[in-house]
């Protein structure tokens, strides 16, 4: 995905994605592209934009069975939504 992104890009996702902005901007996009937490209010914050810059992504935990972990970081995934966004299908967080 990193190929598509230029300056006017917004990419939407979760804190497991937005807390390296910094090395994502460096080496896979464009300093100036914006970041917008997945969170409630999302939607509203992507309006200005033109559907075609913004990139949706969530992060999957994959839950460990052990007792007492909540999930396994070595299983955990990013999941492009960005598509479904772009064809105007109902877009949610992942609840974990």
């Amino acid at each position: 995905m990193s190929s598509n992104y230029t300056e006017n890009s917004v990419i939407v996702a979760p804190s497991p994605v937005l807390w390296p902005q910094p090395f994502i901007k460096l080496f896979y996009g464009n300093q100036l592209m914006t970041f917008v937490s997945f969170d409630e209010g999302w939607k509203e914050r992507v309006e200005p934009y033109s559907k075609n810059n913004v990139f949706i992504l969530d992060y999957d935990y994959e839950k460990d069975p052990n007792p007492g972990i909540d999930y396994d970081p070595k299983k955990g995934k990013i999941i492009d939504l960005t598509e479904n966004f772009r064809l105007g299908k109902k877009i949610d967080p992942l609840k974990f």
